[in-house]
């Protein structure tokens, strides 16, 4: 957690002194050994030696990345849709570039982002990520980094969808965060406390992600929760 403040004041946060942040702190030890259970970070005495500029993916994890969907080697096209966090893997050297939050379906995002890389509304036009792979279609010349089909999917965290009140009840939640929750009108959470958990789930994940991937890594330019 020592990256947070200097990732959050990148994206223009200044202070980490929020329910969100007070969340992901809390929860850090158990996200750190959900991670470590599945070989995704470097152990510990290489962390020590890494910069805030550093990736801290495990060459193991790095070598073994698990493409979720559009590809030959897509371990679950044919079967339902799963919920957690991704990531977007350049495979022509510049590796793990973003990572997000799937609170609904992790293919259904891949083909938002998908159809987004054609930039046909202002919002597309202005996002980092689509600017730097575009669509093969779109009208707008060579993205500044390729295309979009040059960054496959691929596992972060994910879980099936009966699985989610397990899911959230692995964390800690605290007052403040509740309140949080039950004050916030959470797009496609309705009045759900529950479904507000959930997201907030689906995003700390993602958010232990971004701050894996070093400062300046992530090309999604999005914030917080």
């Amino acid at each position: 957690m020592s990256r947070l403040p200097q990732n959050l004041q990148e994206r223009g946060i200044e202070s980490i002194n929020h329910a969100v942040w007070d969340f992901v702190v809390k929860n850090s030890k158990l996200g750190a050994a959900i991670l470590k259970l599945h070989n995704v970070g470097l152990e510990d005495t290489a962390l020590k030696k890494r910069t805030a500029q550093d990736s801290l993916f495990s060459n193991y994890f790095l070598k073994n990345t698990e493409c979720l969907s559009r590809r030959p080697n897509a371990v679950w096209d044919d079967i339902e849709d799963q919920l957690g966090a991704y990531m977007y893997e350049e495979e022509d050297g510049l590796g793990i570039i973003c990572a997000g939050s799937a609170a609904v379906g992790i293919k259904g995002r891949h083909k938002e982002h998908a159809s987004a890389s054609c930039q046909k509304s202002d919002d597309e036009l202005w996002s980092r990520f689509y600017s730097c792979y575009l669509d093969l279609e779109a009208n707008r010349g060579k993205g500044r980094y390729g295309k979009f089909h040059q960054v496959r999917q691929i596992t972060g965290v994910r879980f099936k969808k009966q699985m989610k009140t397990q899911v959230i009840n692995m964390f800690e939640w605290d007052e403040k965060v509740v309140e949080f929750l039950q004050a916030r009108n959470t797009p496609g959470a309705g009045d759900s406390l529950a479904e507000k958990k959930h997201r907030m789930v689906c995003y700390f994940f993602e958010k232990l992600f971004d701050l894996m991937m070093g400062i300046h890594q992530n090309l999604f330019s999005n914030p917080g929760f």
